[in-house]
């Protein structure tokens, strides 16, 4: 019988939340988790093992299935600086970030179901994902399966819903989809699958944190010109055109959590979620 292997990568305390949702969503779906750290960041940088001691303190015994993977790519990381011509270090770093877990691992089974995943994309529990999941468990064929998968975007506010944008990148494969690639990602293949089947909470931090995440990662050639204090209080504010010009967003405020947009486990996390990412807070959790 095929594994089903739920893996993520988590950097920071403002994704301890939607690590969370996750587990609570799938925890009767998957049969392992695998929450993923580098040591660096893509620019390069050596950084912390911030999330090791979250997981010690809010998933390890709550969630036995669930395993913390520190990956070290300190060896093959390039150091990109504002002098490079093009993001290509960047995507490199950013490449490790997504595949080097596979090393600390026993190698999944070709067969084996893997869904994919970065810190702040939830998949919900739902029957159109139980429908993928048996499909893929039942294909007949020798050619591996993947699938794109949709979610719904929700950007600086975890109760403000982007109507007119969803995202896709996270994946739901057999292993072998991916494994026998030359540069693997875990990410972005097959065929998209456009009904939601999740939520991506983006850019769900304070503007300090959010000053932080540009400097460091793969975003930084493109937005390090909106990396002051200042500019950053004035998107979260509302001038979102500062950070997606020419993407139509069509923000929407949902004051109930028990909107069936949102994963059915939301209530659970509620104490770890910032009060300052959520907008009409007690009205919300009413």
């Amino acid at each position: 019988m095929p594994k089903i292997i739920f893996k993520t990568i988590a950097t920071g305390s403002y994704e301890l939340p939607y690590v969370l949702l996750n587990l609570h969503e799938l925890e009767h779906v998957c049969d392992e988790f695998l929450i993923t750290e580098p040591n660096r960041t893509h620019t390069g940088e050596p950084r912390d093992f911030k999330f090791e001691l979250l997981f010690e303190q809010h998933i390890k015994n709550r969630f036995p299935k669930a395993k913390y993977i520190k990956m070290d790519i300190s060896e093959e990381v390039q150091l990109w600086t504002d002098t490079d011509a093009t993001d290509s270090k960047m995507r490199w770093n950013e490449f490790l970030t997504r595949s080097k877990f596979i090393e600390y691992i026993e190698l999944p089974r070709d067969r084996d179901i893997v869904i994919s995943v970065d810190g702040d994309e939830v998949i919900c529990n739902t029957p159109h994902l139980r429908l993928i999941l048996f499909f893929l468990m039942l294909w007949p064929f020798k050619k591996p399966l993947a699938f794109l998968l949709t979610l719904r975007h929700f950007l600086f506010f975890v109760n403000l819903y982007m109507t007119e944008y969803d995202f896709y990148s996270p994946s739901i494969s057999h292993s072998s989809f991916y494994k026998n690639q030359e540069f693997p990602h875990w990410r972005g293949g097959g065929r998209r699958i456009k009904r939601p089947l999740g939520c991506h909470f983006s850019w769900m931090m304070t503007p300090e944190e959010m000053r932080h995440k540009i400097l460091s990662y793969a975003h930084r050639d493109r937005l390090k010109h909106l990396a002051s204090l200042e500019t950053l209080v004035r998107i979260k504010q509302g001038e979102y055109h500062l950070f997606e010009p020419s993407t139509p967003l069509g923000p929407k405020k949902l004051l109930n959590y028990k909107n069936k947009v949102f994963p059915k486990s939301f209530f659970k996390v509620k104490d770890l979620l910032d009060p300052q990412l959520v907008l009409d807070y007690d009205i919300f959790w009413r």
